[in-house]
């Protein structure tokens, strides 16, 4: 492995890159593996020690950390910054082609300035790599190659929740939920059988719908993702398997914990919203209304999702701007979460924005716009 890093720092070669990769075990990058899951202030620090290491394997890292949108709130930008400024560093001509991709479709960083600085950065440290690309690989290279044992890699079984991924992408699709149910249970997952009991609706008999209270207590957390830090179990609704409901009212929740449910691909099932005032930051709020996280949410509130009624209501039909619908009671502590609100909206949305005539307090409410 050595002679392999030692002549790949001299020449960057794409195939020594792969071929040092190749002989990584997965428990040879646990350390640095685990910075991904570090929130942002420590992150930046650790990976500012990371520039010390000359290592191919730290670009593919890197690389996958941009796709899979760590650290997405604007106040991690230094840990970006250093990212950015590691792969250029590399010299790994392999990034390209994937960070290229990546800037096509990026993953939800909050804030739409925020998304175009990562896209003006990729877009940077790609123009730089395409300028240093290595030279052909000399003869000294290919027989440092010929001479490396070939290592089987280890193919892992198919993860029967990948199937998931595709509700995600067409929420609204009830023939794909039940295949989906069928590849869940055709591997014993219990998220299977759940989906295919709600998928039956009225036609459920009492044992069946027993056995999903039971399945929905046991394991909806798990199904929530990263949303489930967020919420109680008392405060989320499932419909058709997938959740459509949550609150956010756990209380002593991290940052980092806000920050990575906002990345939840849950959020392309999950239609309504409500929030605690004593436990939910009013960054998240501005966070949650700026990210792809908000894109088929239709109701917004404040309150308990065991009251009928929240103290504000906001909420909008498909494709149509909001529209703040209730704000009866707890006027004073409502009209900061408005206000965090509607500072995620564009200044285009804002001026679609509405109150309804019936609005308490409505002159203070619409002078927030």
């Amino acid at each position: 492995m050595e002679d392999l890093l030692t002549r790949w720092r001299a020449t960057r070669s794409p195939a020594l890159a792969d071929a040092i990769e190749a002989q990584t075990g997965a428990k040879d990058l646990v350390a640095w593996e685990r910075i991904g899951k570090l929130a942002g202030s420590r992150a930046k620090t650790a990976i500012l020690r990371l520039a010390k290491t000359d290592d191919p394997r730290l670009a593919t890292l890197y690389v996958t950390w941009l796709a899979q949108g760590n650290w997405p709130a604007p106040t991690a930008k230094v840990v970006w910054t250093r990212i950015f400024e590691q792969l250029v560093a590399l010299r790994d001509a392999r990034t390209i082609a994937p960070m290229k991709e990546i800037a096509k479709a990026l993953p939800p960083f909050v804030g739409a300035a925020h998304r175009a600085w990562i896209t003006s950065q990729i877009d940077d440290v790609v123009t730089k790599l395409a300028a240093t690309r290595p030279a052909k690989d000399s003869a000294d290279v290919k027989a440092l190659l010929a001479r490396v044992p070939r290592v089987e890699k280890a193919v892992a079984a198919p993860d029967p929740k990948q199937a998931v991924e595709a509700v995600w992408a067409d929420p609204t699709d009830d023939d794909l939920k039940q295949v989906v149910a069928d590849a869940l249970m055709q591997a014993e997952d219990p998220w299977g059988d759940f989906i295919s009991i709600q998928l039956r609706g009225a036609k459920t008999t009492p044992q069946e719908r027993t056995r999903a209270k039971q399945l929905e207590k046991k394991h909806g957390a798990e199904w929530l993702g990263a949303i489930g830090r967020l919420t109680l179990a008392s405060s989320w609704r499932f419909e058709k398997g997938f959740p459509v409901a949550i609150g956010n009212d756990r209380r002593g929740v991290k940052r980092r914990e806000h920050q990575a449910a906002l990345l939840a691909p849950q959020w392309a099932t999950i239609h309504t919203l409500r929030i605690s005032i004593l436990h939910t930051p009013h960054w998240w709020i501005t966070a949650w209304v700026q990210s792809p996280a908000s894109r088929n949410a239709r109701v917004f509130e404040v309150g308990s999702m065991k009251s009928k009624r929240g103290s504000l209501r906001i909420e909008r039909e498909p494709g149509q701007p909001w529209r703040l619908v209730d704000a009866v009671r707890g006027y004073a502590s409502s009209l900061p979460i408005w206000k965090a609100f509607l500072a995620g909206l564009s200044p285009a949305e804002r001026k679609r924005v509405t109150v309804a005539p019936t609005v308490a307090k409505r002159d203070a409410l619409v002078a927030a716009l």
